[in-house]
């Protein structure tokens, strides 16, 4: 019971939501209306700490489970003038490094290589960790 007031609680502070706490209830503002879509949910939800929504709770597991490709992480680091020559890639080169957002998490890049031979395709997928311009393993 604890375990899963703490779940809604820390997911919904995750998604910027107002989170407080009554004395026999949780109180939810601002939920972000992605999440209202999703969850068929309104912007202000108040839950009874004693009988906690079994549905919410049960949509919030499934969601953490079935979309974690959705998580994003992002990092505010600056890119060393010489990136282009850090990476080695074969058969192809970068043309252009372009800083877009400035945030504070892990960089992530990914590689599809697709090989080709007469009828049969086989795809790679590699990804490279970057923190703190760094290559993290």
């Amino acid at each position: 019971m604890e375990q899963d007031k703490r779940l809604i609680e820390d997911f919904f502070r995750s998604l910027k939501c107002e989170v407080s706490e009554k004395s026999d209830s949780i109180l939810i503002k601002g939920v972000p209306e992605r999440v209202q879509k999703i969850f068929m949910i309104s912007d202000k939800i108040e839950l009874n700490k004693n009988d906690l929504n079994s549905d919410l709770l049960r949509k919030i597991k499934d969601y953490l489970r079935n979309n974690p490709s959705k998580t994003l992480l992002k990092i505010d680091f600056e890119f060393p003038a010489n990136i282009k020559d850090k990476i080695h890639l074969r058969n192809c080169s970068i043309s252009k490094v372009e800083k877009k957002h400035e945030n504070n998490y892990f960089s992530r890049f990914s590689f599809l290589t697709s090989f080709r031979s007469l009828n049969h395709t086989e795809q790679v997928l590699n990804e490279i960790f970057v923190h703190e311009g760094k290559v993290v393993s």
